[in-house]
């Protein structure tokens, strides 16, 4: 995924939706599997994927978690809130 520096905020976040869609096709999941893995709602899911402005960037940040983006990062269903950013 390329990123102009002349994209306005909701062309990137309509991108970065597509882009955590696909992945999320690619790892043969439904949003509401990827949501109970992050434990986040699937309506969060949903506005994340179709790139919502209100959307909360702690959603995102728990789905890279949760897909191990970020070095020993686990997720679990039973846990509504992340570990501690890692160092």
């Amino acid at each position: 995924m390329s990123i102009a520096p002349t994209l306005t905020d909701e062309a990137l976040l309509k991108l970065v939706g597509e882009r955590l869609a696909r992945l999320r096709l690619a790892k043969n999941l439904t949003q509401r599997q990827l949501a109970e893995q992050a434990g986040l709602g699937l309506r969060t899911v949903q506005r994340l994927e179709l790139g919502a402005a209100a959307t909360q960037l702690s959603g995102f940040i728990r789905i890279c978690r949760c897909w191990a983006w970020w070095s020993g990062s686990r997720c679990s269903s039973r846990r509504r809130r992340p570990a501690r950013w890692p160092n």
